[in-house]
């Protein structure tokens, strides 16, 4: 089983167009996140300021960032202009940088007057982490449906993105969409504070589990950063146990699992599409719907305060 995974979302203060000095706040948040995977916000590395000059991902400039990853085992993914766009054109990037700095991901979908001087990528990109699938994106991708599901058809267990946006609620409600709807982590790293014309950007970086819930949040303020624990889903093969009984045994893994943790339900009774989210919504559980059909497969989360129900009959409230 795949170990779990620690990611931190950060909105650090930013000095426009110094790339240096961002640097160096940059490796700072990498230093005292204590995360596996560390995300900035959209163009974090300039400030969004759509003339800033191309940062090169040989650029010397970054080796306090490799030397603050290197130091503590992390990936940051921080945003960038680049100039490596299809046809040599430039592209708003996301780096990935950990011993080295590369290239993870071109943002697709390009807002505003941003198309005025990048290219859009052409193709979503996966990066694979200690096992994780994690998919990527920046800003305006996160609010277009097709983005967020041709992403997923890759087969991700995240997806992360970098972003910079006035209107927090926007932030979060992409952010749930994406959650709710391709079943998988999501964590937002949001500019916080002034940058470019945004006076204030919303902040609000978060990272939520499949279904929606969220984990972690941090608030409009820059500086803050947040983290959570990413885990693999508990199988439990429940067979061809019908209604009760398997509710009955269902309820007893529950109570040993920690609150957010993610089930996959294996259950080939005919009534289960029909009772497990009937019964989830009884107990406070969050049913998250079906996850596969061979054996058919349902996903649950675990709540932290679940209503108790009869010990012999799961669907009395005790």
């Amino acid at each position: 089983m795949r170990e779990p995974l620690t990611v931190a979302v950060a909105q650090p203060p930013c000095a426009p167009y110094d790339v240096e000095a961002n640097i160096r706040v940059h490796a700072e948040v990498i230093r005292s996140a204590r995360a596996r995977v560390v995300v900035f916000p959209e163009l974090s590395l300039t400030g969004y300021e759509l003339d800033a000059p191309a940062v090169a991902p040989d650029d010397p400039r970054l080796t306090p960032l490799i030397d603050a990853c290197r130091e503590t085992g992390s990936l940051a993914l921080a945003g960038a202009p680049v100039a490596d766009g299809p046809g040599d054109g430039e592209v708003i990037a996301m780096l990935a940088v950990g011993t080295e700095a590369t290239v993870a991901y071109r943002k697709m979908w390009l807002g505003g007057a941003e198309a005025g001087r990048f290219t859009p990528g052409t193709a979503p990109a996966v990066l694979a982490v200690d096992g994780w699938r994690l998919g990527l994106a920046i800003c305006k991708d996160t609010g277009v449906p097709e983005h967020a599901a041709r992403t997923a058809a890759l087969g991700i267990d995240a997806y992360l993105a970098g972003v910079c946006d006035s209107d927090p609620s926007v932030v979060d409600e992409r952010g749930r969409r994406v959650a709710v709807t391709q079943r998988v982590w999501v964590a937002v790293a949001s500019f916080a504070g002034r940058t470019g014309g945004y006076d204030p950007a919303a902040g609000h970086s978060g990272i939520r589990a499949p279904g929606g819930g969220v984990v972690a949040q941090a608030g409009p303020e820059p500086g803050e950063t947040v983290r959570a624990t990413l885990r693999p889903p508990v199988v439990i093969d429940g067979g061809d146990k019908a209604c009760v009984r398997l509710l009955l045994e269902l309820r007893g893994h529950l109570a040993d699992l920690a609150p957010g943790t993610i089930v996959h339900l294996i259950a080939t009774d005919p009534a289960a599409p029909i009772d497990l989210p009937a019964w989830c919504h009884l107990t406070g559980h969050g049913y998250l719907g079906p996850v596969g059909s061979d054996p058919p497969t349902y996903a649950l989360q675990v709540t932290e305060t679940p209503v108790p129900t009869h010990p012999t009959s799961p669907w009395r409230p005790r």
